[in-house]
């Protein structure tokens, strides 16, 4: 990718290295309204597959709230996420729920959109959030102009304290590289 490209190439190579973009503005919260986020990436960009021990998050979080999506590379298809981050209790939880227990649409051609995800293609993601403290978070995708649910998250009557102790967060993309290994990201350009 050249300068002049619409997206940018995110890579790690050595192992504990770490990429990060981020939105300059945070969205801010609204009471009452819900948040729709829209992103774009491929999230697995490494020709053959990110390598193993290399992390790629892309969402709506920060260090210590949020939601995202996550992949695990291992030098294929990897392990695809969705994650919610929440810092309520004063430690950082992360709710991961690996694809083969998404609760609406695996996306591994059994499902209600009969799709299979390919993480090495480009893809449109998406979490909508209801917040108030409470509320329901659903994710998916956007393939052939279908919005796809995949996985979602209800807190309404179960949780004891808000799922995120911060809704006004940053739009996020993010490499990590546990192993020694190379990770690639292509994600758009952010303002």
């Amino acid at each position: 990718l050249d300068s002049n490209s619409p997206f940018v190439l995110q890579s790690v190579a050595t192992q504990n290295d770490s990429v990060v973009r981020q939105s300059r503005k945070f969205a801010t919260y609204q009471p009452g309204k819900s948040h729709y986020i829209l992103l774009s990436c491929v999230i697995n960009a490494q020709p053959g597959g990110n390598d193993s021990g290399v992390i790629s998050r892309i969402g709506y979080f920060d260090q210590s709230n949020g939601v995202f999506f996550q992949h695990n590379g291992d030098g294929g298809q990897g392990s695809m996420f969705v994650v919610l981050r929440t810092s309520g209790t004063g430690s950082i939880v992360n709710k991961a729920v690996a694809q083969q227990n998404w609760n609406i649409d695996k996306m591994d051609g059994n499902g209600e959109s009969g799709l299979l995800l390919d993480s090495t293609k480009t893809l449109i993601l998406f979490a909508d959030m209801e917040w108030l403290g409470v509320g329901r978070v659903r994710t998916g995708f956007i393939i052939g102009g279908k919005i796809i649910y995949v996985h979602e998250f209800h807190h309404s009557n179960i949780e004891t304290i808000p799922y995120l102790s911060m809704p006004s967060l940053a739009t996020r993309f993010e490499n990590v590289q546990k192993a020694n290994n190379v990770a690639l990201c292509v994600s758009p350009r952010i303002g």
